[in-house]
């Protein structure tokens, strides 16, 4: 069986919202039990945002026999089913005579000013998902910087060891070719060893020319 409870079983407490809703409970006995269900049903006619604190339901005397915290968000012209199965399970359901709720306004009072203050989070962009605060920048900031300084140092740093080891194998060759002029007495030795020292690379091509060139011209005397 179905029962539709108008305003006269009602124990509404609106704290200044009550002239903005519309609001009825139907309730359901199944199976033999009584109130086996409980729909608040409720519309806001009005353009404010409307918030359900709490339901309740209470005695002929008004003493409450259970409540519940609900913080339901009702939108400007919106409407809302608060759903209750068994709520008095375990309680005495033949005293349950008023089925009440509390609201209350939201800190988003009007339908324009919502809307208002949504786009303008869009416009600027602050307060949104993807939005970054101002201090994270920054840090960003500050952290690129220091990436930036720190590629420059190192690319500085390995310009300057190319340098010395060019310049270690210069004087390397010309210590190989010295040693080659001093200990060598034989010309043919000489040769032979500038040639080897150019086949494994310790001398370029100009290198080995110079020797031998310094070679033929000491040799004619």
């Amino acid at each position: 069986m179905i029962i539709v409870l108008g305003l006269l079983w009602c124990n509404v407490s609106f704290a200044g919202c009550r002239d903005d809703l519309d609001y009825e409970v139907t309730a359901e006995d199944a199976g033999g039990e009584k109130l086996f269900y409980v729909i608040y049903i409720i519309k806001n006619n009005s353009k404010n945002y409307i918030k359900i604190v709490e339901t309740n339901i209470k005695t002929a005397s008004k003493d409450i026999i259970i409540k519940r915290n609900e913080n339901k968000l009702i939108k400007p012209f919106g409407a809302t089913d608060i759903f209750h199965i068994r709520p008095l399970e375990g309680y005495n359901k033949d005293l349950a005579k008023y089925f009440g709720i509390i609201c209350e306004y939201s800190t988003e009072k009007t339908y324009d000013e919502a809307p208002k203050k949504k786009k303008q989070r869009e416009n600027t962009g602050y307060g949104s998902e993807s939005s970054i605060p101002p201090v994270l920048w920054g840090v960003i900031f500050v952290l690129g910087f220091g990436i930036v300084i720190w590629i420059l140092a190192s690319r500085g740093k390995a310009i300057n060891i190319k340098k010395t080891k060019t310049g270690t194998k210069t004087q390397s060759a010309k210590e190989k070719i010295s040693e080659t002029v001093e200990q060598d007495s034989s010309f043919t030795r000489k040769i032979a060893r500038l040639k080897k020292l150019y086949k494994n690379g310790t001398l370029t091509k100009a290198e080995f020319e110079k020797a031998k060139n310094k070679l033929l011209k000491w040799n004619a005397f």
